[in-house]
């Protein structure tokens, strides 16, 4: 019975580093998956690939950085289409004059 406890609290210890370990791979993953959208957003990639990864405050902040870079593709769609516009009618213009 003297061994009993001690048996006890190491399994305790095993099975709570473990789950550590496992909740701290998820999160890091989570991290991971962020800043790698981040870096392709720095280097001009304005894809969204939907990292969403739960309802916790990470989830939160993919789901927020996804919004963001649809956001910008919209808007420099506005700008592009207005672009082309001007473009027309300045053609337009010239043809005219």
């Amino acid at each position: 019975m003297t061994w009993l406890m001690p048996c006890v609290i190491a399994l305790a210890i095993a099975v709570s580093l473990r789950i550590t370990v496992a909740v701290r791979s998820t999160l890091l993953a989570e991290i991971r998956g962020i800043g790698a959208a981040a870096v392709d957003l720095a280097s001009g990639d304005l894809t969204v690939k939907d990292r969403v990864y739960g309802n916790d405050e990470i989830g939160e902040t993919s789901r927020a950085l996804n919004a963001s870079i649809r956001n910008l593709n919209l808007t420099l769609r506005t700008i592009l289409e207005s672009a082309r516009s001007i473009g027309t009618a300045s053609r337009d213009l010239a043809w005219v004059t």
